[in-house]
C-alpha cells in the first residue's frame, strides 16, 4: 500500500482541505490562529472554536452584505443616534426598539406605521429590514408606487406570476410611501363619492396613471 508523501498537517495539504471545504476564512486565518493558540497555551478545542468562529463571523458579514444589495434600499439607516427626545409622545422607546428583534417574523405578522410626513416611519422602517439584512433575513424595500407600477406593467406582458414572486420571495418585504397611493385614490373619486353602475360592479375606463413617487407629488 502506497502511503502519502506528505503529512497530513503538512499546511500544503490543509490548504487543499479548506480549500475543497469552501472555508476560505479558515484557509486565510489558520496559521496566525494557531501561533496565537501556541503563545496563549489554547487547547485543541478552544482552537478549533477560535477557527469557527471567525469562519462563522466573516460568513455572517458577507451574507449580510448580500441581503443589503438585494433589499435595494435608497440608504442605510439605523436608529443610532435617533433622539428618543424628540417627538416623544408619539414616538416611544419602548415601543419602537423591540420591532428590531424582528419577533414580527416569528408569527408572520404585519407592521403598519401611521403618521404624518417627516415624522420617522421611512428612517423606522429603513432600520428594521437593515437590522433583518444584518441577520440574514431575505429582504426587499419598496415604494407602493414603484411596486404598483411594475405589477400593472407585467399584466401587459404577461409576467405577472414572475413580478408577483420578487415581493413574494422575500421573508421581509418593506413597503414605503402608502400615503401617495391612497391620496391618489381619493383624489380620483368624484367629489360625491362614486355613482355604483346599474349591474353594481364597477370599471375603470382604461389604465390606471402611473404613480409617483412621495417626493414628486
Amino acid at each position: 500500500m502506497t502511503r502519502p508523501t506528505t503529512s497530513p498537517h503538512d499546511p500544503d495539504r490543509l490548504d487543499e482541505y479548506l480549500k475543497y471545504l469552501r472555508l476560505n476564512a479558515l484557509q486565510e486565518a489558520y496559521q496566525e490562529f494557531a501561533r496565537r493558540a501556541a503563545d496563549t497555551g489554547q487547547t485543541h478545542l478552544e482552537f478549533l472554536a477560535s477557527l469557527i468562529e471567525e469562519e462563522v463571523r466573516i460568513k455572517r458579514e458577507r451574507t449580510a452584505r448580500s441581503r443589503l444589495r438585494a433589499a435595494k434600499m435608497p440608504v442605510t439607516k439605523t436608529l443610532d443616534g435617533w433622539d428618543w427626545t424628540w417627538n416623544a409622545r408619539t414616538i416611544r422607546r419602548e415601543q419602537i426598539v423591540p420591532l428590531l428583534d424582528l419577533s414580527i417574523l416569528d408569527d408572520l405578522s404585519n407592521l403598519l406605521l401611521i403618521g404624518r410626513q417627516g415624522l420617522g416611519k421611512t428612517r423606522i422602517a429603513l432600520a428594521i429590514a437593515h437590522a433583518a439584512c444584518c441577520r440574514g433575513v431575505p429582504t426587499l424595500f419598496t415604494t407602493a408606487a414603484d411596486m404598483i407600477n411594475r405589477l400593472y406593467a407585467a399584466t401587459a406582458d404577461r409576467s405577472l406570476d414572475k413580478a408577483l414572486g420578487i415581493y413574494t420571495r422575500p421573508t421581509l418585504l418593506v413597503i414605503d410611501e402608502l400615503e401617495a397611493v391612497a391620496e391618489l385614490a381619493v383624489s380620483e373619486l368624484p367629489p360625491s363619492g362614486p355613482e355604483p353602475p346599474a349591474d353594481g360592479r364597477f370599471r375603470r375606463k382604461g389604465p390606471p396613471p402611473a404613480l409617483n413617487s412621495w417626493q414628486d407629488r
